[in-house]
């Protein structure tokens, strides 16, 4: 450690991304700062935007991963995308699901009443949901 006539500051290697900061204690008077001894790690924003949500492994499975990340981030489950798409390829229209190249919403809301969870589906418009408020 080396000491100057006002700061000490340490040189040993730190992991990457991890910072030391200081912050001002009172602004009322900006003479007076707090240096922060624990070392702070610094993420991208990019890695925390997309936390908990389950991307898609192929250009058709969009509805799959969605419901994985509805199931896993409100429900609690801790489904992979390609257990949810074996879910409802067994509980939907499976030749339907083979010729569409997708799952219907009707697809979802019987796997989602087979993992015991309770489902439904409305018809409706949008200014149905606006009258709804």
């Amino acid at each position: 450690m080396y000491y100057f006539a006002t700061e000490a500051f340490e040189i040993e290697k730190k992991p990457p991304g991890t910072v030391y900061y200081t912050e001002t204690a009172d602004s009322r008077n900006l003479s007076f700062h707090r240096n922060h001894i624990e070392p702070v790690t610094i993420k991208p924003a990019v890695e925390d935007q997309f936390r908990g949500i389950v991307r898609q492994a192929y250009d058709y499975s969009c509805g799959s991963a969605a419901l994985t990340t509805l199931l896993n981030g409100y429900v609690g489950t801790s489904l992979t995308e390609q257990q949810t798409m074996s879910g409802l390829l067994q509980y939907g229209e499976y030749q339907r699901i083979i010729e569409r190249r997708s799952f219907s919403l009707l697809d979802m809301k019987r796997f989602v009443t087979a993992i015991g969870l309770e489902s439904g589906g409305y018809r409706g418009e949008f200014s149905d949901l606006v009258k709804l408020g």
